[in-house]
């Protein structure tokens, strides 16, 4: 979308990566290249429904869990979900800490946990 100082540039992010942070450090973005796997051209399943507005706030479903693992933030590992939204395709799906999720969905959350594809990790203490 636009350069914002030296060395950082806001990308436009499809889906509900939109409304998360879209400011990068140039080091971490490269020229796009057309490619078999990244063809030219709009390939989107057509529009994805408009977020639930829950005091005033965008919000969006959970439709199930996809996978469970430690990942690295910063010099610590913390539990992050893999998250499959209701209504949107498998390339908006996005890594969600666990604690956020456990605190949004309450009782749901172990749910969706026990819901998951893939073997889930073990339970943390």
């Amino acid at each position: 979308m636009r350069v914002v100082g030296s060395n950082a540039v806001e990308l436009d992010l499809p889906g509900v990566h939109a409304k998360k942070h879209r400011t990068f450090n140039v080091s971490y973005v490269a020229p796009w290249n057309e490619s078999e796997r990244f063809p030219r051209g709009d390939h989107s399943p057509g529009p994805s429904p408009e977020p639930l507005q829950l005091e005033g706030e965008d919000t969006y479903v959970v439709e199930r869990f996809v996978k469970r693992e430690q990942r690295k933030c910063g010099r610590h590992k913390r539990w992050e979900v893999l998250v499959k939204w209701k209504g949107y395709p498998d390339e908006d799906n996005t890594w969600e800490p666990e604690w956020r999720l456990r605190k949004d969905l309450g009782e749901s959350f172990k749910d969706f946990l026990e819901g998951m594809d893939s073997p889930r990790e073990e339970e943390q203490d």
